[in-house]
């Protein structure tokens, strides 16, 4: 083996490839730390890294993946974030302003409080009573919104959410309020019923149901599963940020600015421009891949054998590499052993159809130097 570097320590990056992967380099040993270069694709000087198969040639969605069952075909970006999810963060971020604009004004409404003239005249008790219900439905009826999903789609069944169930919820709701609409008679209070305690909350429980996981599947399952979690990261800042701006902006409005009717127009208005906006990012999205299980472990292998040969193409030196050795249902200690940087790995290397690691090159069982020649039919 050719030595780097004798209690030396040395770092450098493979700029020429499009990644951000160090070979660090230490008492001749060097540990390659590019996992994360076969599921964090986002630019296109990394196209070349991956296998023909994965690549779709479409200029906005380059990356493909195929349902090796159906044949079904789904294209992603290489930036979902700008390209897809963002509509999807903006109708989180309207839709818990919404949420929290009604739920923290609800009970001073029906007690009468915000509106002394036009309310249904609840006790604190009943007020509370109805609240708590609501909010029961809400968070007991996500499987209503998985039930849909399963048969039109993440797509549809939030629109269906949305069309079906949310927004004539919240505007029964806000008509309520209006005693001009409602012909100055008795307050409407089974119109309140049925939107407060069937409509609103099932419409909330299928979109904590579908929504984020929709915006999560705007990724490759495979050359993007890194930038999941930076996703969940910037979604659950938005639910934050909309719950926040609604909690402190419609009570202000409904006490001190402007009557409880207009108020409640407000969030009402901002969840239809929400359902506008995801509406505009239709053709940007991509449908619910096939299950992540389902791809073949052949491919999986292939991804990464083909990312690791080219990555290695850019030093032509032999070094140790150490990897986690990774078993069906356990993980052994990791190992070390020899291959060659310049070379494709062995099917011992890659692991063959029996592997479960994510991560290449593997360390070679046999201890010996891999070639390009080594290579089976299998993993190619």
């Amino acid at each position: 083996m050719n030595s780097l570097g004798n209690n030396e320590h040395q770092t450098f990056q493979e700029a020429d490839y499009g990644l951000h992967d160090h070979l660090e380099v230490s008492d001749g040993d060097v540990g390659i730390h590019q996992q994360h270069v076969v599921n964090h694709i986002h630019l296109a000087s990394q196209l070349p890294l991956i296998p023909e198969e994965y690549r779709s040639h479409d200029d906005q969605r380059p990356l493909l993946l195929v349902d090796h069952e159906t044949g079904d075909r789904f294209l992603y970006a290489l930036q979902p974030m700008k390209h897809s999810v963002f509509f999807i963060l903006i109708v989180e971020l309207l839709e818990r302003f919404t949420f929290y604009g009604y739920y923290y004004t609800l009970t001073l409404f029906l007690t009468g409080v915000l509106s002394p003239d036009w309310n249904p005249g609840f006790t604190a008790v009943k007020a509370s009573s109805y609240v708590s219900a609501s909010t029961m439905v809400a968070y007991t009826t996500p499987f209503v919104g998985a039930f849909l999903a399963d048969r039109l789609g993440d797509y549809k069944a939030i629109l269906v959410g949305l069309m079906g169930f949310y927004i004539p919820g919240i505007f029964l709701m806000t008509l309520t309020t209006f005693p001009v609409l409602c012909y100055g008679r008795a307050f409407p209070t089974t119109l309140l019923a049925i939107a407060m305690l069937v409509l609103w909350p099932l419409g909330t429980g299928c979109l904590k149901a579908l929504i984020n996981v929709f915006g999560a599947k705007q990724f490759h399952p495979l050359l993007q599963s890194s930038m999941i979690e930076s996703y969940y990261v910037q979604f659950y800042m938005t639910i934050n940020v909309g719950a926040l701006v609604g909690v402190c902006t419609i009570p202000i409005l409904a006490q001190r600015v402007a009557n409880l009717s207009l108020a409640y127009c407000v969030p009402l208005g901002l969840l239809i421009i929400g359902l506008v906006v995801f509406l505009a990012g239709t053709n940007r999205y991509v449908p619910s891949p096939p299950n992540h299980k389902d791809t073949s472990p052949v491919a999986t292998t292939a991804i990464r054998t083909t990312t690791a040969a080219a990555a290695a193409a850019a030093t032509e030196t032999t070094c140790h590499v150490t990897v986690s050795n990774a078993t069906k249902g356990s993980h052994k200690k990791s190992s070390q052993g020899t291959a060659s940087v310049g070379a494709r790995p062995c099917l011992g290397c890659i692991g063959g159809r029996d592997s479960n690691s994510w991560i290449v090159p593997r360390h070679c069982p046999e201890n010996k130097r891999c070639h390009a020649g080594d290579l089976s039919r299998d993993a190619r």
